[in-house]
């Protein structure tokens, strides 16, 4: 087996929470690193701007707003939410 395939299986074997939860660390940790080598600040790239023109030009981030944090407390009280309030969603409809 390659590296790619064990860590398809690795996903596969998780819970669709848990997948999302480590998404959403992997792009954090990947913003920030970039950020650093870069000098650059890419939060405005990919966070859902606040004017209608604005996201005509940035249409993208309609699907990468979700994954864009400010800071390390802002990234873990959002991760806690969504893994106690997605656990409810599953206990509750399965």
């Amino acid at each position: 087996m390659s590296v790619l395939d064990n860590i398809k299986n690795t996903f596969q074997q998780q819970s669709k929470l848990t997948v999302l939860i480590i998404l959403n660390v992997a792009v954090y940790l990947t913003l920030n690193i970039a950020s650093n080598i870069a000098h650059i600040y890419l939060t405005p790239y990919v966070a859902l701007p606040l004017s209608g023109h604005e996201f005509i030009y940035k249409f993208w981030t309609i699907f990468t707003y979700m994954f864009t944090h400010e800071g390390l407390g802002h990234v873990l009280f959002n991760l806690l939410l969504l893994y106690f309030s997605g656990r409810l969603f599953y206990s509750i409809l399965g």
